[in-house]
């Protein structure tokens, strides 16, 4: 049997209270000390929120929490299995041990890289970064080596570094900016350091005009998850303005966005010598930013700080606002009405009347299309697919539309993502980690590996669903040959390192996506197997005693097939959320610990 709640008729509830139960058990408190302990007059309150965990208000998640003395990683795991978000700690308080794995992972990486906290207070930087960022003016807030939001936002020389073009400011950085911004306080109201720069924001007329045109904004463009407009960065050592590549990654497990990892990535030179530097870099917009050639660079000065003229005041974001708030506006459609306007004018490309439409989308009559597109967004998933499929709406507008109806396109399957502009861009970070790296679906499926990674694992008997090179998981779970190489043959060294914590995560996501039907079928693979069914049938425990596998510091055992020789390594795990609904993609690196 797998745990309680899996397979059919899943709990979706019962992971999270498997957590609670087990800690509640290990304080010897009955139901009644609980609820005393929570300042609740009855028992039978604690028995309907256990019942409910995923209703509770944040609030009362916490208070349980601190009842029952649960570990930070179980206090996450809490949140994110009821679909909450944590409460985050100050950057300062994420384990040194595992900021160290990640200098360690950053230092090695060829291209500029920045880690920060949800507040974009920076952690870690790597050489590069320094490198292209040191010569900033230095400010005491609003650095980028201290900031990275509030030098967007209030940096005097923003608008020359970023950008270049005022218009372009605006649009490739400071609404992009402002709209994360927006995006994270909605999620976070009460914290008191996203209070204070908005309170900043408030202060200047400027900033505020771009923070109060953030939602048109992203009506209009989305929340720059894959988007593909082009970024220009004027890089202060070359002295060019750059058409840069962004790439923002978070930690799914050990706390939600409270570690980010940013890396920008510049196109090397071409035959014109466009673009002088090739490298990487990151700001705080979440999402993976594709960008294309601006052409002939602007002229930079010699000078690595591009100085405002004698007696004039370097331009503010401010002036740059002002300039593009007339065009913002005459932008700002309705989200319904722009959804309308793209459905019907690839009706009309695609030469379909209302009624033949209505007929191959499988509506009932002339009278259900005309009712539908008064509130266009509010098309089910369904309706919207069939009309992307009918109308064969390329995958930028059908992108769009799904962005305009408030929700995120469907996921891609493996092959699909495999061979994306996105995932060809992010192939250059990967082949830019010195260590074995790769990126995978919710399926664990492998969408995107280094030759680290490829040699690492290449040598590895059996070219199956099995395979590393194929599935992680399943080479974990199935792999006849996992045990010798994850373990160097010590049974208890591969249960403890890696087959516990692989079911403990299988399990979490199959709670949160129980009708994917891979994950599925995996479970009932393992549980046609004695010995994994039993493992299996314990993840909660495990879960419960170690808490989340993500950005964690154990050193793992790995045999090194190529050479016999037994190593250790640390996993630092990243996901790109909102890539695809429900699901995302992960990058896992194997940074070597000895």
């Amino acid at each position: 049997m797998p745990y309680e709640g899996g397979s059919t008729g899943r709990d979706a509830d019962a992971l999270g209270r498997q957590i609670l139960e087990g800690a509640q058990e290990a304080l010897k408190l009955t139901q009644e000390q609980l609820a005393k302990k929570l300042g609740l007059k009855s028992a039978r309150t604690i028995r309907n929120w256990k019942a409910n965990l995923s209703d509770l208000s944040a609030g009362q998640l916490e208070a349980l929490a601190d009842a029952l003395e649960l570990s930070e990683p179980n206090r996450v795991n809490l949140y994110q299995l009821t679909g909450k978000l944590p409460p985050a700690p100050p950057a300062s308080e994420v384990p040194t041990a595992e900021l160290a794995v990640y200098q360690r992972m950053i230092d090695g990486i060829e291209h500029p890289c920045v880690v920060y906290g949800y507040a974009w207070d920076v952690v870690l930087t790597n050489a590069p970064y320094r490198a292209l960022f040191g010569v900033v003016r230095r400010h005491p807030t609003d650095s980028p080596l201290i900031n990275t939001t509030r030098f967007i936002l209030f940096h005097p020389d923003a608008y020359r570094i970023l950008g270049g073009d005022r218009d372009a400011f605006v649009e490739s950085w400071l609404m992009p900016c402002v709209a994360n911004f927006t995006s994270v306080l909605g999620q976070r109201p009460d914290d008191p350091r996203l209070r204070s720069i908005e309170k900043e924001i408030d202060a200047r007329r400027d900033v505020r005009s771009a923070y109060r045109n953030a939602p048109r904004w992203l009506a209009r463009t989305g929340d720059m998850h894959l988007n593909s407009s082009p970024r220009p960065m004027f890089d202060p050592r070359s002295g060019r303005l750059t058409p840069v590549h962004c790439i923002t990654t978070t930690h799914p497990g050990w706390q939600s966005q409270v570690i980010q990892v940013a890396t920008f990535v510049f196109p090397p030179p071409d035959d014109a010598g466009r673009a002088a530097a090739a490298q990487l870099g990151l700001f705080p917009m979440t999402g993976l930013i594709r960008a294309q050639s601006l052409g002939e660079p602007a002229p930079g000065p010699a000078s690595p700080q591009p100085p405002a003229p004698r007696g004039e005041r370097a331009p503010q974001p401010a002036a740059a606002v002002e300039g593009a708030e007339a065009a913002e506006a005459a932008e700002s459609e309705e989200a319904d009405d722009q959804l309308r306007r793209l459905l019907d004018g690839w009706r009309k490309a695609r030469g379909f009347s209302q009624t033949e439409l209505v007929k191959a989308v499988g509506m009932q009559s002339d009278r259900s299309y005309r009712y539908w597109m008064v509130a266009p967004t509010e098309l089910s998933d369904d309706l919207l697919g069939r009309f992307a499929s009918v109308l064969g709406i390329d995958e930028e507008d059908s992108a769009r539309m799904y962005r305009l109806a408030g929700r995120l396109p469907p996921a891609k399957t493996a092959s699909e993502m495999r061979n994306t502009p996105a995932m060809q861009l992010y192939q250059k970070v990967l082949d830019g980690i010195p260590y074995p790296s790769q990126v995978y679906d919710a399926s664990w499926d492998v969408i995107r590996s280094n030759t680290a990674y490829r040699d690492l694992f290449g040598s590895v008997p059996g070219r199956g669903p099995d395979s590393p090179l194929r599935n992680g998981l399943r080479f974990v779970l199935f792999h006849p040959d996992a045990h010798e190489m994850l373990g160097g043959g010590d049974a208890e060294a591969f249960h403890d390192a890696w087959l516990m914590p692989a079911l403990a995560n299988f399990a979490g996501v199959l709670h949160r996506s129980p009708e994917n039907p891979q994950l599925l079928g995996m479970e009932l693979e393992i549980t046609g197997r004695p010995a994994l069914r039993e493992a299996y049938r314990l993840a909660p425990r495990w879960l419960r005693e170690h808490g989340d596998i993500h950005v964690n510091d154990m050193p793992r055992p790995l045999r090194d097939p190529r050479t016999g020789r037994l190593t250790h390594v640390q996993l630092v795990t990243e996901a790109h959320h909102g890539y695809q609904r429900g699901t995302g993609l992960t990058h896992v690196t194997f940074v070597p610990s000895d």
